[in-house]
């Protein structure tokens, strides 16, 4: 059996959008953990399975979100879907 050199992607999708929450503030995420998701899902795992549109929205910090914050979280969320997957 020959093995691809390169993963062959099968998914059919031709986008994909990753929503992340945190309960840090980014920067101190960032000095502390770097950005481990970002680097495995969104730069590994999807495009080796043959998705090339990947987005990605983080919203944080969810544990101390208002009401206000949640419902802009939700719109940018709208706005983001709107543009990966356009309807018609």
């Amino acid at each position: 059996m020959l093995i691809p050199s390169r993963p062959v992607g099968l998914l059919r999708a031709h986008a994909a959008v990753g929503l992340n929450t945190a309960n840090a503030p980014a920067a101190q995420e960032q000095a502390l953990l770097g950005d481990p998701l970002k680097a495995l899902r969104y730069q590994a795992v999807f495009p080796k399975c043959g998705v090339a549109n990947v987005q990605r929205e983080v919203f944080a910090v969810v544990a101390a979100g208002t009401a206000k914050q949640r419902a802009a979280w939700l719109e940018r969320l709208r706005a983001l879907m709107a543009r990966v997957f356009p309807r018609g």
